[in-house]
């Protein structure tokens, strides 16, 4: 009812009763996927980061967790035995968070993350980034912001070989192909990898099918899958007993419908999501035998129907029904199984040229734990050409994962009594863009309360702890970043700039791996002949984690990449990079180092 008054209110003076507005960008801007409702960032109530395919062939980072490294805001966490990398965002833990491939979620549901250095890049078109509490429509669990990885869609025949080699006996093959036949589109890749690993990662083999194919034009009907499957190893923690971690396999399917209908645009989709994963086995000298410690089997599925009418008396209407279920079966740590959904409604309306609203309301439902609604207010108001101010505030709930309220393996003790995160966030951003500059700049504070934290029990000796409500937690910060492109014609630089200041009210101590301060610049050149060369600093100030010995600090550190790559007839490529040029000695955690500097270099042929 609130949101059908509001348009109406608005209703007389509405712009899209002529879609102008929104045909303009349709012609000039670049459409999105990221958000459910608006289709180009220029016209969005929030900011939106885009890693473009430039800039993905200017890096070429190896996985997803390397194309983030730039964004503000964002820490890429390194800080496992098994060399897993996660993602957090504004000072929030890597299960706050939603990545998504093409739209399809693809978190585990043992702790609702993802790994991002297990996710190819290779035929990747761009990564949409989108932080804050306008996620919502997305669902729970996306406090931090919503990352989509979007593939490329195979305009013509072709055939892609690729070829890498590096340090630490590093070695990346890919073959991919597809084509555009009437009203069938087809892809289908395979990426091979593999690494002696470096110092406490001893080594590591991962290979990776997918493919998709979709049929129609003005409907569609898609289907792909993903597989992975990784084997890894890691240095135990006592001296001559490496750990093993035989298999880590990964499943992806998912079923996508796009129609239109009466002016409404339909689409649904049911997602199926698989992990069959051996954790942490190694070899008994005692005994002469391997030791196998868990076995995870674990799934998600699930389905929604999303519904736009994009040129409504009220504006442009999104709406959405969600289900989504989860099951974890863990060998000696746990098995559980729990269903989640929502429905949610979305209006973006556009009072003037300059002045837009967005309103969006969801309730979610759980299983076990409590029903909550979420809801979100945002605005995009531009005062005079070239600049943007945008605002919103919001509410978000976060639901403990299936391994914080099943798991039963010591030392983690489970609590069945732990109740939803409920944030709010605010946040209030200006943009200006002026030919070769694009300036932006960010506020935001979010307020959460039971926040789910650990309690070190008393008087152990296994370093035994329990998931535990803690009172109340507050992120503040501010991030900014500079762009300056084709400068004299050959030259661009980029620069981002993230303060935080993240604690727990009640005890003010920062929160866990939360750096205060980070900062990248970039510095990229093209020369003649398609010759691109780049160059990168970041600065990543310490951070804090906590054990039952207390809390501990990771020092700061600045790490330099460079590279270098060329062109050739717009279909082939040879590329070199560098990462940790100076070769700096960091930590990801203590006693844990981070890498030593590394080159890898390949070769990309495009045929047909």
């Amino acid at each position: 009812m609130i949101l059908i008054l509001t348009t109406v209110f608005f209703l007389a003076d509405s712009v899209f009763s002529d879609t102008s507005l929104y045909k303009t960008y349709y012609l000039e801007g670049m459409e999105i996927t990221a958000t459910r409702y608006t289709k180009f960032p220029e016209l969005s109530t929030t900011g939106i980061n885009i890693i473009d395919n430039q800039t993905l062939n200017l890096k070429n980072p190896r996985n997803a967790g390397e194309a983030l490294l730039l964004i503000p805001g964002i820490n890429v966490l390194n800080y496992t035995v098994k060399n897993e990398t996660k993602l957090g965002i504004r000072g929030l833990g890597f299960n706050r968070n939603l990545i998504m491939i093409d739209g399809t979620p693809v978190a585990d549901p043992w702790d609702n993350s993802t790994i991002l250095n297990e996710i190819s890049l290779h035929g990747v078109k761009r990564v949409e980034v989108i932080k804050g509490s306008s996620t919502l429509s997305y669902g729970p669990n996306t406090l931090g912001g919503i990352v989509n990885i979007v593939t490329e869609d195979v305009a013509r025949n072709q055939i892609q070989f690729d070829i890498e080699t590096g340090s630490f006996d590093y070695r990346a093959y890919s073959l991919s192909g597809g084509g555009d036949f009437g009203m069938v589109n087809s892809s289908i890749n395979y990426h091979r990898t593999s690494t002696d690993g470096f110092i406490w990662n001893t080594d590591y083999k991962g290979e990776d099918w997918g493919g998709s194919i979709q049929i129609g034009r003005a409907s569609t009907l898609r289907s792909s899958f993903r597989y992975h499957n990784a084997v890894k190893g890691a240095l135990g923690q006592n001296p001559g007993q490496p750990w093993r971690f035989p298999y880590w396999k990964t499943y992806h399917y998912d079923v996508v419908f796009k129609t239109q209908v009466l002016g409404m645009h339909i689409g649904t989709r049911y997602f199926l999501n698989r992990w069959k994963n051996k954790l942490i086995c190694y070899s008994d000298s005692a005994l002469s035998q391997e030791k196998w410690v868990s076995v995870h089997n674990n799934q998600t599925d699930g389905a929604e129907i999303i519904v736009d009418r994009g040129w409504s008396p009220f504006g442009m209407v999104t709406g959405g029904i969600q289900v989504h279920r989860a099951r974890i079966n863990t060998t000696n740590e746990g098995e559980g199984e729990e269903t989640m959904g929502g429905i949610f409604l979305h209006n973006f309306y556009a009072l003037n040229a300059r002045l837009l609203f967005t309103l969006s309301v969801r309730y979610d439902i759980h299983s076990s734990l409590e029903n909550a609604p979420g809801y979100n207010v945002g605005s995009r108001f531009e005062p005079v050409k070239n600049f943007i101010i945008r605002a919103n505030y919001g509410k978000v709930l976060t639901y403990p994962s299936l391994r914080q309220l099943h798991d039963n393996s010591l030392p983690i003790h489970t609590n069945p009594n732990l109740i939803p995160e409920k944030s709010t966030t605010f946040e209030l951003g200006g943009e200006f863009t002026k030919g070769q500059l694009s300036l932006k700049s960010v506020l935001f504070n979010t307020d959460t309360r039971d926040l789910i934290g650990r309690r070190y029990l008393p008087g152990d000796t296994i370093n035994e702890w329990q998931y535990k409500n803690i009172d109340r937690t507050k992120v503040r910060g501010w991030e900014s970043s500079a762009t300056l492109s084709n400068l004299f014609g050959f030259l661009q630089f980029s620069s981002f700039w993230t303060y935080m200041d993240a604690r727990d009210v009640k005890t003010r101590h920062k929160l866990e791996y939360s750096p205060e301060l980070t900062m990248g610049i970039q510095l990229s050149c093209g020369l003649p002949r398609d010759i691109n060369v780049f160059g990168n600093l970041r600065f990543m100030d310490r951070q804090l984690y906590q054990d039952k010995t207390g809390w501990h600090t990771v020092d700061a550190y600045i790490l330099c990449d460079v590279g270098i790559s060329c062109t050739i007839a717009g279909k082939h490529k040879i590329f070199l990079n560098y990462n940790n040029l100076f070769d700096g000695e960091y930590e990801i955690k203590e006693d844990i180092p981070g890498s030593q500097r590394e080159y890898r270099g390949g070769i990309s042929s495009r045929f047909l």
